[in-house]
């Protein structure tokens, strides 16, 4: 046995120890042995690359945050069925992305030393033209909030229920039609940004700042939550090209980008933090977290409660809605378990509202969009629930296929995955990068549902499809990475 196989049977014996101890000894602290075994996997290149780092990262804390009682929830109950739907969805959507990199294909395979980057001015037109569409769409919206809804950013709890309730105009549905456009341009800024003119530059990062402002007009975190995912998955990306990394020039410029991802990360996370601490219900506590407990049921293990409580003021509001977010989808989803099916499958719909909304008005659908979800809140409400709080993906697979047929679609969404990143793998061109970087996101959202009920996430991941056809046939829109 050579030595790295003796490491790989050492780190596995130290998991299952670690996991026995913590568990008998004190559930609550079970978080800190197993992030710390993720971190230290995903530090490695070869699983860092790997697109199912960000299905790992979240399931892994929202599992163990839940079998170490870090936070429980009133309205859990005993589902044995639910949680091995959850544990067999999983493994079969890793099982697919694994049959996907063994299963021979026709991918064309760009990346040569011999081939040279010729004339991308077509590629360069099309990324111009996206920005252009997001910019446009994201002012649409912004001067629907402004002019026609008169948001006050002031008090972000009222901005937010000024846009929950606010009348829809075709100036916000035309926007997000075309707001996609902008996060198509996000990972180009990364991945290519540094090879086209500063006006082109500018162009694509305007875009994207405009864009953000659907979250900041919104009191909403959704969107810059994507943006930051998807900055992240374009620098991983980025460096796996690379093949020098130890040379000075290389070193110099990791360095100023992962500055700039800090600054970018930190500024998204603190307006994020800020959200958590503005938008309370002071009628029924000024604690975050008192809010938190009286809508969803939820209370911190007493010795985690000690801590929290010494955090400063702000933090600790953005901390207990962040741990609320990634926690409560398990408990959720075995509520959701007995949901009655007779109104279903919808076939992929209730995953796509936008989509689904489309077909609606072709009279092709029996039930409508809000009809399917107020359908879903009755029921969750009914069981003592919170009646808008995600269900995992899992829960729109149930809906859209069935039971057996949610666990196929498992294998098939899995098989997908591998399929963009041998794609990736392949090819290394600035396309295939953003189409991974969208599936990136897409793995993340797994936890709370589909990344296709984001319109414009469900818009990108098409035309990522329809560029990646283009690009397989028209050499002018290939751009190859690689390392200088």
């Amino acid at each position: 046995m050579n030595r790295r196989a003796i490491n790989k049977n050492i780190e596995m014996l130290l998991a299952i120890f670690g996991f026995v101890l913590f568990f008998f000894v004190n559930r609550t602290f079970l978080i800190i042995p197993y992030i710390l075994l993720v971190l230290i996997c995903l530090s490695r290149k070869k699983y860092s690359q790997s697109p199912m780092a960000f299905f790992i990262i979240p399931w892994t804390f929202m599992a163990v945050m839940y079998v170490s009682k870090f936070i429980t929830y009133s309205q859990d109950r005993s589902e044995p069925a639910a949680v091995a739907y959850l544990i067999a969805g999983c493994f079969l959507i890793w099982g697919g992305y694994r049959l996907s990199l063994k299963t021979r294909d026709r991918i064309p395979q760009f990346y040569s030393m011999n081939e040279e980057n010729g004339n991308v001015h077509n590629l360069r037109v099309i990324l111009d033209l996206c920005a252009i569409f997001g910019l446009l769409g994201s002012l649409l919206f912004v001067a629907e909030m402004i002019f026609v809804t008169g948001i006050d950013i002031s008090s972000l709890s009222m901005a937010r229920d000024a846009y929950v309730s606010r009348d829809v105009t075709a100036l916000s549905q035309i926007g997000n039609i075309l707001s996609w456009g902008s996060i198509f341009v996000l990972p180009a800024i990364v991945l290519f940004g540094d090879k086209v003119k500063k006006e082109e530059r500018a162009l694509w990062i305007v875009a994207v700042v405009v864009y953000s402002l659907y979250s900041v007009l919104s009191a909403g975190r959704q969107v810059v939550f994507q943006i930051l995912i998807l900055t992240v998955s374009a620098f991983i990306i980025k460096r796996s090209v690379q093949k020098n990394g130890d040379s000075y020039k290389d070193k110099k410029r990791n360095r100023k980008s992962l500055i700039l991802l800090i600054l970018v990360a930190s500024l998204i996370l603190g307006y994020c933090l800020q959200v958590a601490s503005d938008r309370n219900n002071g009628g029924i506590s000024d604690s975050k977290l008192e809010v938190l407990s009286f809508y969803m049921g939820c209370e911190l293990d007493p010795k985690v409660k000690v801590l929290y409580d010494m955090l400063p003021s702000g933090i600790n509001d953005g901390i207990a809605e962040a741990i609320v977010y990634y926690t409560h989808e398990i408990t959720g989803f075995k509520v959701f378990w007995n949901i009655d099916e007779s109104i279903g499958p919808f076939m992929g719909l209730y995953s796509a509202p936008f989509l689904d909304r489309r077909v609606a008005a072709l009279g092709l659908t029996s039930y409508s969009v809000e009809q399917k979800m107020s359908y879903v809140r009755a029921y969750m409400r009914s069981q003592g629930a919170m009646p808008v709080g995600w269900k995992t993906c899992f829960s729109f697979f149930v809906l859209d296929y069935g039971r057996i047929g949610g666990l196929l679609y498992c294998i098939i969404y899995g098989f997908y995955v591998g399929y963009v990143y041998k794609n990736f793998k392949k090819k290394k061109s600035i396309l295939s990068g953003i189409w991974l970087a969208r599936v990136n996101v897409g793995l993340f959202y797994t936890v709370m549902f589909p990344a296709t009920c984001e319109t414009g996430l469900l818009l990108m991941g098409l035309f990522c499809m329809v560029m990646n056809f283009f690009e397989n046939r028209n050499k002018s829109l290939r751009y190859i990475m690689r390392s200088e």
